[in-house]
């Protein structure tokens, strides 16, 4: 494991180089790295690459053309400073990135920690573990790349996760007294998904508690 490259799959999907600025890359390359990203340290298989990327209709000869892609992003990531990340291993490619430098990966590592905290009562460290956490979106997982074949299974599960650490951080948060302080972000993401119980739940309490019964009524009618 080779540190130094930072990926971004958070929102808009980026590289950078550890004490660089973000690139984006384009094309197929692109979708080559964000995908070997979601499954940073992990040997993809290259039939597996050619099936997600290209489906349902892959090229003749895919895999030198997959081998042409790879290529061009090792010169990338060479000239970024970071020439030995990029791996060919068991039939496939590996992205060896520090995975404290991936985004996704600090992601889940805090919302790990919050909901640990959580669990143990210790709501303060769980407010700060969980706003960490949330801190890393920047918006839709992968941005323009989100909806395609390949990303999805990886991006529905980031965002659950997201969506559970949003309900654990503001029942840790009205558990400290601090109904007022969740509300505009509860009602955004009811804006996003109207049908999620569980925080239609949690912001009819926290209107409650802000003495705004008739706002907590109509959350529930609807």
């Amino acid at each position: 494991m080779v540190p130094g490259l930072r990926t971004f799959v958070l929102g808009d999907f980026a590289i950078a180089a550890e004490d660089g600025r973000p690139v984006t890359p384009a094309g197929l390359p692109a979708q080559i790295l964000a995908l070997l990203t979601l499954n940073v340290g992990t040997a993809v298989p290259t039939a597996r690459i050619i099936d997600q990327i290209w489906a349902p209709d892959p090229p003749d000869r895919a895999a030198a053309r997959l081998h042409v892609h790879v290529s061009r992003l090792r010169t990338l990531l060479s000239r970024m400073g970071c020439p030995d990340v990029l791996h060919t291993r068991n039939d496939g490619y590996a992205l060896d990135a520090d995975p404290q430098l991936c985004d996704h990966r600090r992601f889940e590592d805090a919302a790990a920690a919050g909901q640990d905290a959580a669990h143990r009562g210790d709501l303060r460290r769980a407010t700060e573990l969980l706003t960490e956490a949330l801190g890393l979106w920047r918006g839709p997982v992968l941005g323009d790349l989100g909806d395609r074949g390949w990303a999805r299974d990886g991006a529905a599960r980031l965002n659950a996760l997201r969506r559970q650490v949003v309900d654990t951080w503001a029942t840790a948060r009205l558990g400290l007294g601090e109904p007022a302080a969740v509300i505009d972000v509860l009602e955004r993401e009811l804006a996003r998904d109207p049908l999620r119980e569980s925080t239609a739940e949690l912001l009819m309490t926290a209107l409650y508690r802000c003495g705004r019964q008739a706002d907590a009524l109509n959350t529930y009618i609807r």
